[in-house]
C-alpha cells in the first residue's frame, strides 16, 4: 500500500484456500489499522494491526470449518520520517536493509545493487562490492554504504 508507506508478504497456511483467506486477512487488518491510525504513533498502530489480525484469523480458523487450522506469516515494513518500522510473525522475513548515498546509486543501478547485494555471501562483502563497482564505473563522490542483514 505505497499511500501508507506500507509494504508486507504473509504467507498462508492450512490448505490453499484457507490459507489465501488467512493472508488477505492479515494485510488487509494491518493495512486499516494504519490507515486509520494519525501517524503519531506507527509502530503501536502497526503492533495493533498484528494483534487485530491474529484474532480475528484465530476466530476465523475456530468458527468456520472451512477455515479450519489456518494460519499465516507476516513480514512488515512501514517507512515513516526517515525511519522503518518492521513487524514479523511466523516464518517469512525481511531480507536486507541498504543504505546508501548517490556516490553508489548515480552510478550502479538499482538492479544492479540489488544482485551485488543478493549474491555476496555476507553483508560487509557487498559493501565493498557495492563500492568497488562505484569506484570502477569511475566514483568521484563520498560513496557511502551499509548493508544490515537481519537475523534472529
Amino acid at each position: 500500500v505505497p499511500d501508507l508507506s506500507f509494504f508486507a508478504v504473509a504467507d498462508g497456511m492450512g490448505g490453499h484456500l484457507a490459507g489465501e483467506v488467512a493472508s488477505r486477512m492479515a494485510i488487509e487488518s494491518v493495512t486499516r489499522h494504519l490507515g486509520n491510525g494519525d501517524g503519531e504513533d506507527t509502530v503501536k498502530s502497526l503492533l495493533e494491526g498484528v494483534r487485530q489480525a491474529n484474532r480475528k484469523i484465530y476466530t476465523a480458523s475456530r468458527d468456520d470449518g472451512a477455515c479450519r487450522g489456518m494460519g499465516t506469516t507476516l513480514t512488515a515494513a512501514v517507512f515513516r520520517e526517515g525511519e522503518l518500522i518492521l513487524a514479523h510473525v511466523g516464518d517469512s522475513r525481511a531480507d536486507i536493509v541498504l543504505l546508501c548515498t548517490d556516490g553508489l546509486y548515480g552510478l550502479v543501478g538499482d538492479d544492479e545493487i540489488m544482485e551485488l547485494v543478493r549474491t555476496a555471501e555476507r553483508p560487509d562483502r557487498a559493501v565493498k562490492n557495492l563500492v568497488d563497482e562505484a569506484l570502477r564505473r569511475g566514483g568521484n563522490d563520498n560513496i557511502s554504504v551499509i548493508v544490515v542483514e537481519m537475523d534472529d
